[in-house]
């Protein structure tokens, strides 16, 4: 359910319940604080937000048993672009804390970022967890091909061809190149070369991968009363 359904509440009491978790004791802050947390993040001035994620460095630094709990804050952070440095703390201390399906939703959280530079910022943070996670190599392929996908010239695809190149499938590949035969040359040029660059780099890397044909698009045929002749 949407975060304002959940927290239905002024953003004073957000404010004054977020000081009141992070004013805890740090061995009484709970798993379901630090949900909570991570459900009003977004509503919370910039003094208080930061002090929140200053919060949970200290936690993963004392109490590393919940660095797991951790984990989401941490992708948020970088999506509100936040100067702190819960992500930095998270990739020194408690790594294997990350999962997949916290690589799986922050990938998806990038694509709704606004601003190419934004974007970018994101997709090279992506890029930084997975050089601490390389077992979750295959689960970065996929926004690595959307990174191309929507033009960004960060380095997750060029991280993931650089370290892991196998975890890259023959369908992988398939996918990719029929989103890249989908931008059509005549009206986006400058993103379809780019993804066709990407191909390349993909190719060189995996030999024995394989490049499937475009598809001829069907000529449409006009209505019936404009056809020639009729």
């Amino acid at each position: 359910p949407p975060r304002s359904t959940l927290f239905p509440y002024t953003t004073l009491f957000r404010s004054r319940k977020a000081k009141e978790i992070i004013r805890k004791e740090l061995s009484l802050i709970t798993r379901e604080d630090i949900k909570t947390i991570e459900t009003i993040i977004d509503y919370l001035d910039r003094k208080t937000r930061n002090a929140c994620f200053n919060r949970m460095i200290d936690i993963l630094s004392q109490r590393p048993e919940m660095a797991r709990h951790t984990v989401s804050l941490a992708f948020e952070e970088q999506l509100l672009n936040v100067n702190t440095r819960l992500l930095n703390t998270l990739l020194e201390k408690a790594p294997y804390a990350i999962t997949f399906e916290k690589v799986y939703l922050f990938g998806e959280e990038i694509i709704g970022v606004s601003g190419k530079v934004s974007k970018e910022r994101n997709y090279n943070q992506l890029a930084r967890v997975l050089r601490h996670r390389l077992d979750l190599a295959k689960y970065f392929v996929y926004p690595a091909f959307q990174e191309q996908a929507c033009g960004c010239e960060s380095g997750l695809l060029r991280t993931v061809l650089n370290l892991t190149p196998e975890v890259i499938t023959q369908e992988d590949l398939d996918n990719y190149i029929d989103a890249v035969h989908d931008i059509r040359w005549h009206i986006h040029s400058q993103l379809r070369s780019y993804n066709e660059q990407a191909i390349v780099w993909i190719l060189e890397a995996r030999p024995d991968l394989t490049r499937k044909p475009e598809k001829k698009k069907a000529k449409m045929e006009l209505p019936f009363p404009l056809r020639s002749g009729s």
